[in-house]
């Protein structure tokens, strides 16, 4: 295996030390530190070749898999099942055992009111003092009003209602997502305009340059264009620190430590195509989970006030039981016996002051105020989608007349350069035709992902955010 090191003779840290070190590479120390800063090169290249590329769909995916608050709704959700496993068992028969004992101080006593011949009055006890009885208990609803069915309904659409909770959380972490991650596009879109800002203005100082030294022009003329490039570099130097606060605001939002990058924007994703308003309003009725969510709510109340409403009904239990006691049945004998009891348990409520219509009277209030609410989230949900149209058609019209302006701008800015070389123009308009096309591709890549962020809102109104 073989290595080639490269020695970058513009390294500010390998210049200063060649200064000094006349005999550079002869010296053990200045080869020890040549290696030094090749190394530290070597390993910057590792590192960033390291980074993870993560596209928005990826990222989609690792928030939904990572985040904090989305596995605590599943946990959640894992509730909601268990408390449906547990109402169902109110189906089942319950099955008890039971172990009593008794004393009784006095017993019954049984005198003979008819004498018998050769016999002495006497009485039979009626019982034992202690009295033992082990029993196994069965006790089975028959009929409860329906109401274990309307629990195990609504215990059901409290389980969707919580599955409803985590699509609307991940909705909005996928809109939260989505715009860091557009912000993080339009950061590296920006920096590549200011690069090749800088890279005219280096074209332009070196022109000018030039032209100083065949006296030409004057001190001035290079001294403005110096200042405008060194401002370009000091706004490109913001936005590269910008674009690392990005990026972390990023990994945090995604939960992940390793270092990530974004791919870059593919010019076929840019599609300025739009459908009609009414298109997106019934999509939204369709698929915006807060919607489905509320009218879950509005069933699960439903079927909490039919449960209320199983009072006015009578309450029926089948009981049965195997007894092994002393005494049995027959409290003449002391003695162990077994036997089983069978029967029939019911009970009515007749009158309670009217508790049971009250609380179905606010059961039916809170139905109501649910369907309000419900109401105003399609007219919330309707002008959402009515301003996302509007916005994207605004930066479509942006978009396009923008792209114009940059032809346009470009075309300026080379036909002033070549009257500049003439002589029959000045390095100010070579200068003020630099910047305004700078502005000008500046403005263009902002309304283009301005685009993907209206789009993002439109999918996010419409509640088909993340399906792409």
């Amino acid at each position: 295996m073989h290595f080639l090191v490269h020695v970058n003779p513009h390294n500010a840290e390998v210049r200063q030390s060649m200064k000094y070190c006349p005999n550079f590479c002869r010296r053990p120390a200045a080869i020890g530190l040549l290696l030094f800063f090749t190394l530290l090169n070597v390993h910057s290249i590792f590192a960033q070749g390291a980074e993870k590329a993560v596209s928005l769909p990826a990222a989609w995916k690792i928030v939904r898999e990572k985040n904090y608050s989305v596995q605590e709704l599943q946990n959640r959700i894992q509730q909601a099942q268990q408390e449906i496993s547990i109402l169902k068992t109110q189906f089942l028969p319950v099955v008890a055992v039971r172990q009593l004992y008794n004393y009784v101080s006095k017993v019954a006593q049984v005198e003979v009111p008819i004498p018998l011949p050769g016999v002495n009055p006497f009485t039979i006890q009626a019982g034992v003092k202690n009295q033992y009885d082990m029993a196994i208990l069965i006790k089975q609803p028959v009929f409860t009003g329906f109401r274990t069915r309307n629990l195990v309904l609504a215990g059901t659409e409290q389980k969707r209602i919580w599955q409803l909770q985590k699509t609307i959380l991940l909705h909005k972490l996928y809109l939260q997502t989505g715009q860091l991650y557009y912000a993080i596009q339009l950061n590296v879109l920006e920096q590549r305009v200011l690069v090749q800002s800088i890279q005219r203005a280096g074209d332009q100082l070196e022109n000018v340059r030039n032209l100083f030294r065949a006296h030409q022009a004057i001190q001035f003329d290079t001294l403005e264009v110096a200042n405008r490039r060194l401002a370009i570099q000091n706004q490109l130097k913001k936005l590269k620190n910008f674009h690392q606060i990005l990026l972390g605001k990023f990994r945090f939002l995604l939960n992940i430590n390793e270092s990530i990058s974004v791919p870059d924007i593919t010019a076929n994703s840019l599609k300025l195509k739009l459908k009609s308003q009414a298109f997106y309003e019934q999509l939204a009725l369709k698929n915006r989970p807060e919607i489905q969510q509320l009218t879950g709510v509005q069933r699960a109340q439903s079927f909490r006030k039919k449960a209320i409403r199983s009072a006015f009904f009578p309450q029926i239990y089948a009981n049965a039981a195997y007894h092994y006691a002393r005494p049995g049945v027959n409290f003449f004998k002391n003695q162990w016996m077994k036997y089983a009891t069978i029967g029939v348990n019911a009970q009515w409520q007749l009158w309670n002051w009217g508790q049971t219509r009250h609380q179905m009277e606010k059961s039916e209030l809170e139905i109501q105020r649910i369907g309000l609410q419900r109401l105003q989230l399609q007219n919330q949900i309707r002008q959402e989608i009515v301003e996302a149209c509007q916005y994207l058609q605004n930066a479509k019209e942006q978009i396009l007349l923008q792209k114009k302006l940059v032809l346009q701008e470009r075309k300026r800015f080379n036909l002033i350069k070549n009257k500049y070389a003439q002589g029959l123009a000045t390095n100010t308009d070579v200068s003020s035709a630099e910047k305004a096309l700078t502005t000008a591709e500046l403005l263009l890549q902002k309304d283009k992902i301005d685009w993907f962020h209206y789009r993002l809102q439109l999918d996010y109104a419409a509640g088909v955010i993340g399906q792409k």
